[in-house]
């Protein structure tokens, strides 16, 4: 309709709104999705589209399949509204391999300004979530802890996001794309964040992704000297990050005190009677959590103190009388009267925010503590409430008994929903009404959906371009799909607008960048 020359200009601009949009909101993705297929669409001249898509080995029409599978799977869905729902939300996997597959790749030029808008609309998002934890600017919701200031999504995928552009920026780095104090002041910068962000999907997906980046190196590289330098620097993180989780392992097994459990006394300083559960011997900082209970003075003694009542929650949610217990626990107290006296103003206002521990962990080793707590916790007693570790458990365990029921061809597009409606509905469960949600893994929940027929056919849509153009040698592309793993691993990546943009976009752009692909 236009000349070739306004349509590529008019490509490249939705294409920088599309990779702003992984990290600045849905607006700019819806908006980028439809410039683009629009932009395709007038542009015409689909000949010679059909002859890039062919160059490709059909690899991107290959990855569209996704959709029509889901299209297709929508037959068997009981609730069309939901099916429909889901289909909107993986347009992209539709639209986006079409129009880059179709399409001469950037040129680096192009590239340039592209990478370049990417980094500085991320910047401008950690900014704005920094800004908005602080109070400088409004946010949607309540901020208790930082992870409510991410607002443009969740803060796993968010952090996800923010872990490729750690791999990106490394990338860079090494071919000297980017000012090494520029690249080491911004990774210094998105680590900051991802840390305060405390998702424990994605921390461990980065270092696994880092782990994939080395070992490309050590295959990569000419020398003999650099290959033992990476392969050093490998090892050093494989020992780093295994020490460090045996010490915490062993830190917070390991009991401080010995207790004859026989002759545990029955009463407090005041004569009331404690609670001794001796079958259940978790610890907190070294000491045991359920001996030397004596409810009644706690509750009284805490009422006192605060406006939180003692059967209430706390700001991050938790029953408070859970918080007081594991606090108190966590400085040798005994959960009585006297050793509520022990505590201070100060300690009073860290219970009420919801810390359980009168010691300073990391929050990537609170978050490693509190996944072991929440373990031996449902171990011990079956109930995972309130702990987003063992419901995750809980939830796979239910997917597992809902794939069961149609393994092969599934319940249907978006059923998940539906389907685990209808469990709760038909089955006792102990988990609270504001508990009862989906599997939390994308690969359940595409089992669900689609079967394992389906299932098996999207996994081939996804490794016929790794295979057909050999993209694996590619530096980002392996640490890509583990990270990935492990966003899948524990969250229904796909389920969701920004999951599916943000897999896709970078997903099919590697797989459009491709070598064989390059003009």
């Amino acid at each position: 309709m236009f000349s070739s020359s306004i349509h590529r200009k008019t490509h490249l601009f939705f294409t920088i709104i599309l990779l702003s949009g992984l990290s600045l909101g849905k607006l700019l993705m819806s908006v980028s999705l439809i410039g683009l297929s629009i932009n395709w669409l007038l542009e015409g001249e689909f000949l010679q589209k059909w002859n890039y898509v062919k160059n490709r080995h059909y690899s991107t029409v290959i990855i569209s399949m996704i959709f029509f599978i889901q299209l297709i799977w929508l037959g068997f869905t009981p609730n069309i509204q939901e099916g429909l729902n889901l289909l909107r939300i993986n347009l992209p996997f539709l639209a986006l391999p079409i129009v880059f597959g179709s399409t001469p790749f950037f040129i680096k030029k192009e590239l340039k300004i592209i990478i370049i808008c990417f980094l500085l609309s991320v910047l401008i998002s950690t900014l704005w979530v920094y800004l908005v934890d602080i109070g400088a600017l409004p946010s949607k919701q309540k901020i208790e802890t930082f992870r409510d200031s991410s607002i443009f999504m969740s803060h796993i995928r968010y952090s996800l996001l923010l872990c490729f552009v750690i791999l990106l920026l490394l990338y860079l780095l090494s071919i000297n794309k980017i000012y090494k104090g520029v690249g080491i002041i911004i990774i210094t910068w998105l680590l900051f964040l991802i840390y305060n962000l405390g998702s424990l999907t994605a921390i461990l997906g980065l270092i696994t992704a880092l782990g994939v980046y080395i070992l490309y190196f050590i295959v990569n590289a000419i020398s003999k000297k650099k290959k033992l330098f990476y392969l050093f620097f490998l090892v050093l993180l494989f020992i780093f990050s295994i020490s460090y989780l045996i010490n915490i392992h062993s830190n917070y097994y390991t009991p401080k005190e010995k207790i004859e459990l026989i002759n545990l006394p029955e009463k407090t300083l005041q004569g009331n009677k404690y609670l001794h559960d001796t079958t259940n011997l978790s610890i907190e900082n070294g000491y045991y959590l359920w001996l030397y209970i004596s409810e009644k003075e706690v509750e009284n003694s805490w009422n006192k103190l605060s406006q939180i009542q003692f059967h209430e929650k706390d700001k991050k949610g938790q029953p408070i009388k859970y918080t007081i217990y594991r606090y108190l626990t966590s400085k040798g107290l005994n959960k009585d009267a006297q050793g509520m006296q022990r505590l201070t103003k100060q300690e009073i206002i860290k219970i009420e925010s919801g810390n359980t521990s009168c010691r300073y962990y990391n929050r990537f080793e609170s978050r490693v503590r509190e996944s072991f707590f929440e373990w031996d916790n449902f171990q011990k007693t079956g109930n995972p409430n309130n702990h987003s570790f063992t419901q995750r458990i809980y939830y796979w365990k239910i997917a597992k008994k809902i794939i069961f029921n149609s393994p092969v061809l599934g319940h249907g597009t978006g059923a998940s929903k539906e389907q685990f409606k209808l469990y709760y509905h038909a089955n006792q469960t102990v988990l609270k009404k504001e508990n009862q949600k989906r599997s939390h893994n994308q690969f359940l929940t595409l089992i669900i959906n689609l079967g394992l027929l389906g299932f098996v056919l999207v996994i081939f849509c996804l490794l016929w371009p790794i295979f057909k153009l050999k993209i694996t040698p590619y530096p980002l592309f392996l640490p890509f799909i583990s990270l990935m793993f492990f966003a899948f691993l524990s969250d229904d990546m796909l389920e969701r607008q920004a999951g599916v943009t943000i897999f896709c976009t970078i997903y099919v752009l590697i797989v459009a960048y491709s070598p064989v692909n390059k003009r």
